[in-house]
């Protein structure tokens, strides 16, 4: 997975460099909001994968044509059931709710814009924060912490906001990654 996005990053890089005539001069602030679906190599009990939906809002700022700064917080809007392989004195698999609790990111971002579309790196670092609720009595929470990085492609719906497709690692933090895809929108000014 890391070999494929590293391929598409080192062809959207060159992208960069060989179509720089479609580069905007727009610079400044934005803020956006949006919605991903976040893969945390989770199972549910017939072993199809769970996945959490979170929400997010993100502040940026385009310091140049090509980049920017940008932070972005949200948290999970559901729980969800995950099966472990852990069984009971019954026999029975133990489930639990899970959750993403919170995440905050800081992302440099590359991009690529003209009229129509933009064309967009992140890398940058997540951490996040998850619950676990074993038949509602104990608690588990867990922090994670790691390098960030994805790809997404924007359309412009006016000359101040877009709609941005995501595709990213949302954490990679040593012992497993977290994968999402995600649309969010921002309004520049």
């Amino acid at each position: 997975m890391k070999t494929l996005f590293l391929k598409i990053s080192t062809l959207v890089a060159l992208s960069f460099l060989t179509f720089s005539a479609l580069a905007t001069e727009d610079k400044g602030f934005y803020f956006g909001a949006g919605l991903e679906i976040v893969n945390v190599g989770a199972e549910d009990f017939f072993s199809n994968d769970v996945n959490f939906p979170v929400g997010q809002i993100s502040v940026g700022y385009k310091h140049h044509s090509f980049l920017g700064l940008e932070l972005r917080a949200g948290g999970g809007l559901s729980e969800e059931v995950v099966a472990f392989d852990q069984n009971t004195d019954s026999g029975r698999p133990v489930s639990a709710d899970a959750s993403i609790t919170s995440f905050y990111s800081i992302y440099y971002r590359a991009e690529l814009a003209n009229e129509i579309a933009k064309l967009y790196l992140l890398v940058g670092q997540t951490s996040v924060e998850t619950e676990t609720n074993f038949d509602g009595d104990l608690i588990f929470s867990r922090s994670e912490s790691g390098l960030s990085y994805g790809l997404g492609f924007g359309l412009w719906i006016n000359e101040d906001v877009n709609l941005n497709f995501e595709y990213k690692v949302f954490v990679d933090y040593g012992d497993g990654v977290f994968n999402s895809v995600g649309l969010n929108a921002d309004y520049r000014f």
